[in-house]
This record gives C-alpha cells, structure tokens and sequence, in this order.
C-alpha cells in the first residue's frame, strides 16, 4: 500500500514539471517557428534567458543528465545480473555479482552510446527509449501491484519485459509503423498467459510434494 502511495505521489509531482516542459516548448515554437523540435530547449538557454542564467541551466541540465545516467546504468546492471544471470545461478557469491555488475555497466554504456550515436537526435533517443519502456515495462510494473489478484509471477513478468521490449525496440530501428503497438499487445499476452503456466505448473509441484 505504501509503495502505491509513494508512486502516485511522485507521478502527481512529476505532471507539473512535464507542464513547464511543454510551456517552454511552445514558447520556442512561437519565437522560433523554423526550430527544430530537439533545438528548442538549447535555443531558448541562448537566445532568450541573460547568460549567466543560462550557463546555470545548462550546468544544471548536465549535472541532472549525468546523475541520471550512472543511476540508469547501474540499475540496469544491478537488474540484469541478480534478477536475470542470478536466477539461473543460485551459487552466486557477493564478489562475482559486484564483478559482473561492473562490467555490465561497461557494456551496458557501450551499447547505449552506440544507440545514441545512431539515433542521433535527443528527441529521437527519448522517444526510442519510452517506446520500449511503453512496450515492455508498463504493463508488468502496473500489475505488479495486483499481482495476487491478477495472478502475475515474476517469471511472466520478466519474459513480458523481454519480448515486448524487444519488438518495441525492432519497430523502432526499422521503423515498423504500428508495430509498437504490437509490442504492448505482446507484452500483455506474454504477461499473462506465461503467468497462469508457471502459476499451474508451481501448484503441480506443491500438490505433488503434499501428497509424498
């Protein structure tokens, strides 16, 4: 209940700050009608705000982007070592996960500079990165908080993950029209139905081990 409650509040804070976004963004669309859309933001910092203001914002704007960043990769590291290698590898020690992290953060920040290099564009990146995070995360992680009443186990929630993000991430590349929208619909098939076999299959084994 608390963790329902600490989500909301921070979506409810998050809405503001998204609002100021969009507000500077139709400002430099006004100021700046030939603007391209990833241009507005750097343009008003120059253009508009006196340059001491703007060499603050931009300070900011780094710092922000930078803490992000190693929080991002981390995590991701942290996520794709314990819940992902260490499930199928229960004799992991503490020393090999941190060894293992390390390195994921390596590659894993490998992987996202060349994905950066190839979109090009900072719009095109944080569109790229929300159509995954639409397509394979949403879903398992608004479930996940009626997991008992839906019958979600952790097993459907990671293949859901795994095969809706990564449709997403095709429709993306190859610029599938629709096709992330197929990826949602992926994820959600995937997440249930994976979860009610695993679900019947651990009922199996508990009946089994009662009646021995």
């Amino acid at each position: 209940m608390r963790t329902s409650a600490s989500a909301l509040w921070t979506a409810l804070l998050i809405v503001p700050l998204a609002l100021v976004i969009t507000v500077i963004g139709m400002g430099a669309a006004v100021l700046f009608p030939d603007i391209a859309s990833d241009q507005a933001f750097p343009k008003v910092i120059t253009e508009v705000l006196p340059p001491l203001l703007g060499g603050l914002v931009l300070a900011a704007l780094l710092s922000a982007f930078m803490s992000s960043d190693d929080t991002t990769l981390l995590s991701a590291s942290t996520i794709l070592v314990v819940d992902i290698v260490g499930r199928s590898r229960p004799s992991f020690n503490q020393e090999r996960a941190l060894y293992l992290t390390r390195w994921g953060v390596v590659l894993l920040g490998l992987v996202s500079t060349a994905l950066a290099l190839y979109l090009g564009e900072i719009l095109s990146a944080v569109l790229f990165a929300f159509t995954v995070f639409t397509a394979g995360v949403i879903l398992p992680v608004i479930a996940g908080f009626f997991k008992q009443r839906l019958g979600v186990t952790p097993l459907g929630a990671l293949v859901a993950i795994a095969g809706g993000g990564s449709l997403g991430v095709i429709s993306k590349l190859w610029s599938l029209k629709y096709l992330d929208v197929g990826a949602m619909v992926l994820c959600g098939v995937l997440l249930f139905a994976v979860s009610f076999i695993d679900g019947r299959r651990k009922s199996r084994r508990l009946d089994g081990g009662v009646s021995i």
